[in-house]
């Protein structure tokens, strides 16, 4: 049984199975979690594969790509707002799904974020035309 306070950490906050750990062990000081396990507070992108399959058929775009999963990564978003005011060409299309215009709206990007896993999804990336087919909200 945990005996103590969830609220002693200043960043990574709602991470629930760090604090019991480092409950459990006896840390109870404030520290910045950043610092001493970045990977705590980065997100994770599933799938890397998924952007490399596409940009090896469409090799205009892997720069693109790339620096789109970089941000993204070193990120450590909490809400919608943060990733909309982080991309220009993003916009939000509910239920925590993004899309993101790449190489001036030629490809379609769909991610699902869970901000409280600090997870990213790619549910799609393809054209412009293979978007039009699609329900960006089901897939």
């Amino acid at each position: 049984m945990l005996i103590g306070r969830m609220d002693w950490f200043d960043e990574c906050e709602g991470d629930i199975s760090f604090a019991s750990l480092a409950l459990s062990v006896g840390i109870r000081k404030k520290f910045p979690i950043s610092e001493h396990f970045p990977y705590l507070c980065q997100m994770r992108i599933l799938s890397k594969k998924t952007l490399r399959e596409f940009w090896i058929r469409h090799n205009d775009c892997e720069q693109q790509l790339l620096i789109w999963y970089d941000e993204v990564k070193k990120s450590e978003y909490q809400t919608d707002r943060e990733v909309i005011d982080s991309f220009a060409n993003c916009r939000t299309i509910g239920n925590n799904r993004f899309v993101f215009k790449i190489k001036g709206n030629n490809y379609r990007l769909i991610v699902k974020m869970n901000f409280e896993l600090k997870t990213t999804w790619i549910r799609f990336v393809g054209t412009h035309q293979e978007y039009d087919k699609i329900d960006p909200n089901k897939i």
